[in-house]
């Protein structure tokens, strides 16, 4: 059987007009907290800005030097998020390494963390009560829909199990009862899993 590859293309376009129709007369706000100035960090950082510019939401951008603190950084977020206009608040990852980003994440606020990132989000997320699904998930969801891919029963090779994109899908792929091998790096015979798979 030869393989269809899933294009997001045409979905993304259809999502953000849709969302521009919603934003209509709501205040919402993005603040987004980068740290340092990694170069593939500030693509996805411009990416957002266009998304949000595209759908009809203000975005706030504030930038901290990597030699940034600990306490640099949660009093930042802890600023931003008081602010009763910045609806949710992205921090903007990787993060330097002398960082604890865990517990950077962990001080963003439920109703205020779109990434589902913090522990009590993810929690949430993991047990099936979150009203929001991590922005990978949702995206992957997303384009099951509009293939029309039903995922109960399918054998699914998920190759990566991090904790931005492989850990989250894992867990949703799991509640929506596909047949899930979590493949990583010290996987052998890569290929005669996904082989075997339905979907890769």
């Amino acid at each position: 059987m030869k393989a269809t590859i899933l294009s997001g293309q045409e979905a993304a376009g259809n999502i953000l007009s849709n969302l521009r129709k919603k934003s209509v007369g709501q205040k919402l706000q993005l603040a987004v907290l980068q740290v340092g100035s990694h170069p593939v960090s500030a693509a996805y950082v411009q990416k957002k800005k266009e998304a949000a510019a595209a759908v009809g939401i203000q975005f706030l951008m504030h930038s901290l030097p990597s030699s940034a603190s600990q306490s640099d950084v949660i009093s930042t977020i802890a600023r931003l998020v008081k602010n009763p206009k910045v609806t949710g608040l992205v921090v903007q990852l990787p993060l330097p390494k002398h960082l604890n980003a865990q517990a950077i994440l962990d001080s963003i606020p439920l109703e205020k963390d779109p990434d589902v990132l913090s522990s009590k989000a993810f929690g949430m997320f993991a047990l099936g009560m979150s009203s929001i699904l991590p922005p990978t998930v949702a995206a992957v969801k997303k384009l099951f829909e509009v293939y029309k891919i039903e995922l109960k029963g399918k054998r699914v090779a998920l190759i990566g199990s991090g904790r931005l994109v492989g850990l989250p899908l894992l867990l949703w792929l799991l509640q929506n009862n596909a047949t899930v091998t979590a493949l990583t790096r010290s996987t052998r015979n890569l290929a005669s899993f996904t082989r075997r798979a339905d979907i890769v």
